[in-house]
């Protein structure tokens, strides 16, 4: 009787109990040398960026920096796509740049390789953006600025990449 319930509790906790979304797990050797070296690391930048927008700025800040070197680590080497920032970008991140700039870059990311490479510049700026946009919800996260909450609303309006062609063109 008594290990029935201790199953029951267990089933019940693991029904209940939300995962955190993505698990990015860096491998102890990262080779980012050559052009063809990339490409193979296209799912683990997607489920870095997922844990870093839903992984809260107060825990796991060692891995958080780890993850964040290896996104940024990845953008500036990898051959087969391109950001192009303008001090509009610089502005959303610039107060807390160690926090924010590898979550908007990885968003970015993540959005292109997600449509294998088939959207425009604004529709992959609004990856990073709503990047953003999460992690300002996490515990830790730095406060919302104006054009932040701006942004939000134009998300919710569904006209984010027509508000992102005005502004940061």
């Amino acid at each position: 009787m008594r290990s029935v319930i201790t199953t029951l509790l267990v089933l019940f906790l693991f029904n209940t109990v939300p995962l955190k979304a993505g698990d990015c797990e860096l491998p102890k050797r990262i080779k980012l040398e050559a052009k063809e070296d990339y490409a193979p690391y296209h799912t683990l930048i997607v489920d870095c960026v997922d844990w870093l927008e839903s992984t809260p700025f107060t825990t796991e800040k060692k891995k958080r920096r780890d993850v964040q070197a290896f996104v940024i680590k990845w953008m500036m080497g990898t051959p087969t796509l391109s950001v192009k920032i303008n001090s509009y970008h610089l502005d959303l991140w610039s107060r807390d740049s160690d926090k924010l700039m590898p979550v908007f870059l990885g968003g970015w990311a993540r959005a292109i390789i997600q449509a294998d490479f088939e959207i425009d510049e604004y529709e992959g700026m609004a990856g990073g953006i709503r990047t953003l946009i999460k992690v300002h919800e996490l515990d830790g996260a730095p406060k919302k600025s104006r054009e932040i909450k701006r942004l939000i609303k134009a998300d919710k309006k569904g006209e984010l990449v027509d508000y992102l062609k005005k502004k940061a063109s």
